[in-house]
């Protein structure tokens, strides 16, 4: 990998390489460059090539402004005012206690409501809770001579041979 070096208004920047880094490299050298002439870190020689840069640049006007108006806007931020960290451990252990005391009361009225429920017999009002309670099993008794709906006479039954309804039932059927 070559290097090579870049001049820029006659004077020399920072070696760059060749392998397609060297736009970036030169980016990021401007930029530094310009953070440290805002910050006043710069030697004389450093800060005239920045004149020369912002006099001739408009990429680097701009990027120029843009770290002026980062630099007022950090200088203007308001911060939050110093915690103690006391205060915060005992904030936290507020909330966690809280939420405790929330999940445990919870718990409490679920278990309340369910020694209520258990008490009171409302469960006992389900079919099959009582058949499987049941002491005595109840019998099935069948009346032979009794039907549970009359059966018909002969003489009243229709003949099937007349006109059938396409629903399958005879036409003068009283059904």
């Amino acid at each position: 990998m070559s290097t090579e070096s870049v001049q820029d208004d006659g004077k020399a920047l920072q070696p760059i390489t060749s392998c397609g880094y060297g736009l970036d490299a030169t980016k990021r050298d401007r930029f530094e460059l310009l953070s440290a002439y805002l910050d006043g870190e710069v030697t004389p020689d450093e800060r005239q090539h920045v004149l020369s840069w912002l006099r001739d640049c408009d990429d680097t006007r701009c990027l120029y402004n843009r770290l002026l108006n980062l630099r007022q806007g950090m200088r203007t931020q308001v911060c939050p005012p110093a915690c103690d960290a006391d205060e915060t451990l005992g904030g936290v252990f507020h909330q966690l206690n809280h939420r405790i005391r929330l999940v445990t009361m919870a718990c409490a009225g679920v278990a309340a409501f369910s020694v209520i429920h258990l008490l009171s017999g409302a469960g006992a009002g389900n079919g099959a809770w009582r058949m499987a309670t049941s002491s005595q099993p109840e019998t099935l008794h069948i009346a032979l001579d009794q039907p549970a709906f009359p059966i018909p006479e002969i003489s009243s039954v229709i003949d099937v041979g007349g006109p059938i309804d396409p629903g399958g039932l005879p036409i003068d059927s009283e059904l």
